[in-house]
């Protein structure tokens, strides 16, 4: 996503959780929202075996991954939140549970999906809102 010029924009409507809790973060700042009765979740990286005997050398080059990745998506989350603090590396010892508000004092969404800046909520767009050009080509500009 960092990659594409054009504005991404994010949305979370119920849960995003884990990894789509990081992509979640990573729209363009501004541009990132989550509705009013979501929430987020963000927790370290984990492997799932299911019986798989590994090896003493297995289990250590299965935990250095582990943890390289752990660090690698607390430099992301600290890059898309802005947050330099230890908050980061906390929530990402345990299962982080965040409501809309937490996620947005934690900087990986900006604003409440729908909410006006005096905190008033504007309503959804339907599909009777949305306008068609005279040629009959459907088009919606959400």
């Amino acid at each position: 996503m960092n990659m594409i010029t054009a504005p991404v924009h994010t949305s979370c409507f119920g849960r995003a959780e884990s990894a789509a809790a990081i992509i979640l973060g990573a729209g363009e700042k501004g541009k990132r929202c989550v509705s009013e009765n979501s929430r987020v979740m963000i927790h370290q990286p984990s492997h799932s075996y299911d019986n798989v005997k590994l090896h003493a050398r297995e289990q250590q080059v299965s935990a250095s991954e582990l943890l390289r990745t752990k660090d690698k998506l607390e430099r992301l989350v600290r890059m898309y939140t802005g947050n330099q603090t230890d908050a980061v590396r906390k929530a990402f010892e345990v299962d982080t549970y965040m409501t809309a508000r937490e996620a947005i004092d934690f900087g990986l969404v900006d604003h409440v999906c729908g909410a006006t800046a005096s905190g008033s909520s504007k309503p959804y767009q339907t599909r009777e809102h949305v306008s068609h050009p005279p040629n009959g080509t459907k088009t919606c500009d959400l």
